[in-house]
Order: structure tokens, then C-alpha cells, then sequence
């Protein structure tokens, strides 16, 4: 050593610690290789001012020396963080050599001890750490220390050519596979933590062994999240999808459901796909049942056509959209959609149902459309809002029927005297869904029957069932008074007068028309009240 060196030397000795500071900095730069220097270095290190002994560090990191190693450790668990990050520093300068002394020294410690380890090994190349951080995870237990190690991992990974990639992956495998590590769930799930950063296509097959054992959730999970990351070749598909299955069958917790669903809609689907879906219908999972569904549609069969009718009422409106979109696939859609239609109870869950009904146009058979007919007309009655949407898709689907069961049901309600219900029934023919004049005719009789029937001008302007009748007079094919006549079951003779009465001061064939219902009354009830005044109106109107 020269005596200006020797100089430096004396002033780490000195009572003024920024000269203390400045010697250790100028020793650091000019005697890296002189072994003396590093000792004086090294006790400086160990003196009682938290200035100097940083500076000592930072000088002993500059000498790059192995054997300062020494001097530097106890730093290494300094409560000073300053402190204790120039040492770090200086060790990671002295190169990977020193790590099995550093690791010696620090992997039994607290969770401190062990993170300030982990900050060392960031500081060399990851094929150079890699061994010091899987051993760390094997032991250890705090998630901060294993969460610290991973993310470390992971920060790395970026940078690494193909080749590292698959080198740090082999390496990763052959450590996961060890009997100590398959028994510590904990260190398990890490290496798997690695290895899915890697993104290795070569770590497939040890995912999909280990998916095949017996392993907890948490290790199956992220075996299936490594898988995700990776391209699967379709040879390993159906092997890998019956796996899946299984794991589905057999565990049923969310986190792992989802990370399995997630492979399974990336796999091509085998033939058995529609025995796997019927199978998983029932699953807690919903995210299950919806793939099931999904694949219902693409199966396409009538069978699955019947099993998804079943879920038509989900309380998830998200899954009877999924539902709706594989039952239109299968040939029976428009059948099923037709039968499950009274089991509906939600107006919103109806509207879609009745829209794809209308686009597939089922053909209906007689019992069934009678059938959805009086299921409407309860829920028309009931005030259901679903009922006008059914029976605009009832009379879309056969008009004629709906046209016949209108005016059947109107009909039969006459008979028992519910004329007001019938006039109801009949309102639902507007359009061209029954023959009109014969629809009209019932609707005007049903309005007649339960009207004010006050001989006054004014009382009978008001009453619309006879701007009805009016309207029928030329259009019944058979005489409107001939008809009226042989419905002498519904109306009596002061009912017929009525009509006379007022029909017969009218032009024309409405004059006829009343005048042939009072002729009527005059020839076939002539001692009647209503045959006498019958006669007398006639007269009175020139007839």
C-alpha cells in the first residue's frame, strides 16, 4: 500500500465523521484489489455513525471483492433500512459466488430476513437465483414471503429469450415433481405460480398429469390457470376434456368451476357432448349449467331440444337468453316452446319465448291450440298482461283456428246468456282473423242483447249495436232478418219489434230489413202486444 493510501487509511480513523465518509468513498474507488484496504473498510463498517458505515458499505460494493462478504452480512439485517440496502447492493456486486454463504446466513430468519434475501437474489439474472428461490419457497409458509418471491419471478420472466424460458421451466418441473414439494400444498401451488408465467407449451403434459391426481383444489386451480396460458394440441383434447369432467363432477368449488370452464370452451367438442351437457345440467355452478346449455345447442338433437325446455322459467334472465339461442338450433324448438308455454309465469320471460315462436312457425296441433287457447283466455280474464301477447301469436300461427275457437267460445257464452262476456270474446277478432260479417253479426246481437233498448230517437242513435246491424245488412250472404228470425232463441218478440221499429223509418234496405222483421211479428204472433203494435208501425210507416 502507497503512503497516500495509507493516508486515506488514517482518516477512517478520524473524530469527524464527513471525513470518515469521504475516505471510505475515495478508498472505494482506488483500492478495490489491496485486501488491507478492504479490513479498513470493514471495521469501518462496524463503527457507531450510521453515515460512515453506509459509506463503508458503498465502498466495500465498489471493491466487487468475494471475500468482503464478511463484513457486509451482519448488515444484511440492519433495522436501518439505509443501511441495509447498501448492503444488499454490495453483495449483489460481488456476483452469484457468494450466494450459498448468503443464503446460509439469511434463510432461517424472520419474514424480514427472508424478503431481504429475495431482495439480494432480484439483483442477479433469475437462471442465477433460481435454485436459492425455489428453496425458499419450499420452506416457506408466510404468504408475504411466497407472494414476494412469485411476483419477483414473474417480473423477471418478461425479458427472457425462448430458449431461458424453456430451460427456467425444466428446472421449475423437475423441482415440482420432487416427493417433499408434492406433499407441501403450499410450495405446489408457487412452483405452478412459476410455471404459468412461463408460458411454456412443454409444461402441458405435466399439467395435465397432475390434473389426473388426486390433488387439493388449490393445486388442480392453478394447474388449470398454467394450462390457460399455454396452446393445448387437439390430440390432447379428449383426453384433457374428460379430465375436466371429472374434476367438475367430483369438486365443485367456484374458483376452481372457473378456471375448468374456462379450458373447456377452448377444447373441440367430442360427439359425447350432448350425454356430458345433460349430465351437467344440474351443476351449482351457473356458469356451468350455461356452458351445458351451450353445448345442448350445438348437440341439436330433439332430446336436448326437451332438456332445455325444461330451464325456459330461469330465474336468470342471462341464462334463458342462452337458452332461447341453443333451443333454436334443435329441430323440436318450436314444439317445446309451444308446450312450456302455460308453465310461464313472468310477462318477461314470455315475450322472447312467443317472438322466436313466431319466427319458427310450429305447426300446432288441434288439442294443443285449444289447449293454449284457454290457458289465454283464463289469463285474459285474470287481467294477465301475457294474454294479448299468446293470442296474437295463437292467431298468427293458424288464423283459422283461432278464428273458429273465437267464435265457438262466443257462441257458447250466448247460449248461457253471458252476453257481455261474449261481446269481450268477440272483440278479439279485428283484422282478418274470422269471417267478418258472421263475427260482426255476434258482436252486434251480443251488444244488442245487453243494451238500452229506449224506444226515443236519441236513445237509439246512442245504441251502437244498431250501426252494427246496419252494416250487416248487405253483407250477409243469407237475409240478416232471416237469420234473426231463426236465432229465436235469443231474442223474444219485443227485441224483434225493436229492431223493426227502428229499421223500417229508415232508406232503402235498412227499410226493408225492419220491415220484414215486423211482418214477421205481425204473421206469425198477430194477437201478441208486440204482433198488435208491430201491425201499427207498418201502417204508420206506409209499409
Amino acid at each position: 500500500m502507497d503512503s497516500t493510501l495509507k493516508k486515506v487509511v488514517a482518516m477512517l480513523s478520524s473524530p469527524d465523521e464527513e471525513i470518515q465518509c469521504a475516505a471510505a468513498k475515495i478508498l472505494g474507488e482506488l483500492g478495490p484489489e489491496n485486501a488491507e484496504i478492504v479490513r479498513a473498510l470493514g471495521q469501518a463498517a462496524s463503527g457507531s455513525h450510521l453515515s460512515v458505515r453506509c459509506a463503508a458499505l458503498e465502498a466495500l460494493g465498489r471493491t466487487k471483492r468475494p471475500d468482503a462478504l464478511r463484513f457486509v452480512l451482519p448488515h444484511l439485517t440492519s433495522p436501518q433500512v439505509g443501511e441495509r440496502s447498501r448492503a444488499v447492493s454490495a453483495v449483489a456486486s460481488m456476483g452469484p459466488e457468494v450466494l450459498p454463504a448468503v443464503f446460509k446466513e439469511l434463510f432461517k430468519g424472520e419474514t424480514p430476513v427472508r424478503l431481504t434475501l429475495l431482495a439480494i437474489l432480484q439483483k442477479f439474472a433469475l437462471n442465477e437465483g433460481l435454485e436459492y428461490g425455489l428453496h425458499l419457497l419450499a420452506s416457506a409458509e408466510e404468504t408475504e414471503v411466497i407472494d414476494a418471491v412469485c411476483e419477483a419471478f414473474h417480473a423477471k420472466v418478461d425479458g427472457l429469450s425462448e430458449k431461458e424460458r424453456g430451460s427456467i421451466s425444466e428446472k421449475v418441473r423437475k423441482w415440482a415433481g420432487k416427493p417433499p414439494i408434492r406433499r407441501n400444498e403450499t410450495a405446489r401451488v408457487a412452483g405452478l405460480r412459476l410455471l404459468g408465467a412461463l408460458h411454456d407449451p412443454l409444461s402441458g403434459p405435466f399439467y395435465v398429469k397432475l390434473l389426473e391426481t388426486e390433488a387439493s383444489p388449490r393445486v388442480l386451480r392453478h394447474a388449470l390457470l398454467g394450462l390457460g396460458k399455454i396452446s393445448i394440441p387437439e390430440r390432447d383434447h379428449p383426453r384433457l376434456w374428460n379430465v375436466i369432467l371429472h374434476l367438475l363432477r367430483s369438486d365443485q368449488s367456484p374458483n376452481l368451476v372457473q378456471a375448468a370452464t374456462d379450458i373447456l370452451r377452448r377444447l373441440q367438442i367430442p360427439s359425447s357432448v350432448e350425454k356430458d351437457a345433460l349430465d351437467l345440467l344440474g351443476h351449482s355452478d351457473p356458469a356451468v349449467r350455461t356452458l351445458a346449455v351451450q353445448w345442448l345447442g350445438e348437440a341439436a338433437s330433439e332430446e336436448a331440444g326437451e332438456a332445455l325446455g325444461k330451464h325456459l322459467s330461469s330465474p336468470d334472465w342471462r341464462m334463458r337468453q342462452v337458452v332461447l339461442s341453443s333451443l333454436r338450433k334443435c329441430p323440436n324448438a318450436g314444439l317445446v316452446l309451444l308446450r312450456h308455454l302455460e308453465t310461464l309465469e313472468d310477462a318477461e320471460q314470455l315475450s322472447p319465448i312467443l317472438q322466436l315462436i313466431l319466427e319458427l312457425k310450429p305447426t300446432v296441433s288441434a288439442s294443443q291450440f285449444a289447449k293454449l287457447f284457454r290457458h289465454a283466455l283464463a289469463l285474459r280474464q285474470a287481467s294477465d298482461r301475457r294474454a294479448d301477447s299468446l293470442l296474437a301469436v295463437l292467431s298468427a300461427l293458424d288464423r283459422e283456428a283461432y278464428g273458429r275457437h273465437v267464435m265457438g267460445d262466443a257462441k257458447n257464452l250466448m247460449k248461457k246468456g253471458a252476453f257481455q262476456e261474449a261481446a269481450a270474446c268477440l272483440t278479439l277478432l279485428s283484422g282478418p282473423d274470422a269471417p267478418p260479417a258472421e263475427s260482426k253479426y255476434l258482436l252486434a246481437l251480443a251488444r244488442f242483447k245487453v243494451s238500452d233498448k229506449g224506444l226515443g230517437r236519441a236513445e237509439r242513435e246512442a245504441n251502437r249495436s244498431l250501426a252494427l246491424f246496419a252494416e250487416l245488412v248487405d253483407n250477409l250472404e243469407e237475409g240478416l232478418a232471416d237469420k234473426l228470425i231463426q236465432d229465436r232463441d235469443l231474442l223474444d218478440r219485443s227485441e224483434i219489434y225493436y229492431l223493426g221499429f227502428h229499421f223500417v223509418e229508415q232508406l232503402g234496405n235498412l227499410r226493408q230489413f225492419g220491415g220484414k222483421l215486423l211482418s214477421h211479428l205481425v204473421k206469425m204472433s198477430p194477437r201478441s202486444p208486440e204482433g198488435r203494435d208491430a201491425r201499427n208501425k207498418l201502417k204508420s210507416a206506409g209499409w
